[in-house]
């Protein structure tokens, strides 16, 4: 891989799916040193990691369409933005719901993507994954606390533009799921209180 232009070379990289062409990219474009024990990765440029292209997409964003999970992770551990945004207001969660990429889903949530982001027309990456008719990515977003209730430009809910009785069915599964675990922390921190007020 030729050293002229960072940003040509690290999307060419990602779309070729090469990690180590990926990472030689990043690196390329960034310093790294190490304070106190901990390596600490900083931008040769401001923003390096978010530049975009035409369409205003970044390379994690053209990374979490194509499904390429390691370029991914690599971007994310050198201080790639998770919730930058497009031309058209999409996130790199909703390219990776779009195209029913479950996990990079769920390697940006892991990595604080926000969950209800909504585009220009107020689609949400739950809307994406109901549409585009992907069950496992619509159940993981809604399991994780995605709002099922959220409404896009034409007034509809994600249920509602699901292409299939599977993804419906996968919003609800999520939806109990996502009910279940918050009934179990609120019980356990109900515990913590009590066990602590018993202390002091």
């Amino acid at each position: 891989m030729k050293k002229n232009d960072f940003r040509v070379n690290l999307f060419s990289a990602i779309e070729n799916g090469d990690a180590n062409d990926v990472r030689y990219c990043i690196l390329e474009g960034i310093n790294c040193f190490n304070k106190s024990g901990k390596t600490i990765y900083q931008s040769k440029e401001k923003n390096i990691l978010d530049i975009k292209d035409q369409s205003g997409k970044t390379p994690l964003m053209l990374a979490s369409e194509l499904g390429k999970i390691e370029a991914v992770m690599f971007l994310l551990q050198y201080g790639a933005s998770v919730n930058k945004r497009d031309n058209k207001g999409r996130t790199a969660l909703v390219f990776a719901s779009k195209y029913g990429h479950v996990d990079v889903a769920l390697e940006l949530i892991e990595n604080k993507a926000g969950l209800d982001v909504c585009t220009k027309n107020k689609r949400s990456a739950l809307h994406y994954a109901s549409k585009y008719g992907h069950e496992k990515v619509a159940k993981l977003l809604v399991e994780r606390g995605a709002d099922v209730y959220l409404r896009d430009d034409r007034g509809l809910p994600a249920i509602m533009v699901a292409s299939s009785n599977q993804v419906r069915e996968a919003i609800i599964e999520g939806k109990k799921i996502c009910m279940q675990n918050r009934v179990k922390s609120r019980s356990r921190n109900n515990a913590l209180l009590k066990e602590k007020r018993e202390r002091g």
